[in-house]
């Protein structure tokens, strides 16, 4: 398991890449890293890839993380995209479950499509 986390100026949010077997504890490892970069930058965009992760999670693991989102500070007002190279049971499962919880999460296959959601709700405040 490995992964980044950075700023990338040109996406204008913040960027996680994920390589590898993603179960409970990288997860919680990874979390916590994208919530130090996020504070750090103060922005509350990201665009997560796991396009070459492995997702090695249960269902109640997954129903679960949102709580553990909320157990290690990540507040609800960050929009979060998923990056996967196709959309899973899973990570529909994950998104219902998040988005049922009250946050901002969406999957996409395309990367295009992903941060155009990130930044959609800031595009639309804009016109007001």
């Amino acid at each position: 398991m490995a992964f980044t986390v950075y700023y990338d100026d040109d996406l204008k949010c913040i960027v996680g890449f994920f390589v590898g077997r993603l179960d409970l504890e990288s997860s919680q490892e990874y979390i916590q890293e994208i919530l130090r970069v996020l504070a750090e930058r103060n922005c509350d965009h990201f665009l997560s890839d796991l396009r070459e992760a492995e997702l090695a999670l249960s269902t109640a693991q997954i129903y679960d993380l949102p709580e553990t989102l909320d157990t290690l500070g990540l507040h609800h007002g960050v929009r979060r995209a998923i990056l996967v190279r196709r959309r899973t049971p899973d990570m529909d499962f994950y998104e219902t479950a998040s988005i049922n919880r009250g946050y901002q999460v969406r999957v996409f296959d395309r990367q295009e499509s992903a941060v155009e959601w990130l930044h959609s709700e800031v595009k639309t405040r804009q016109k007001d």
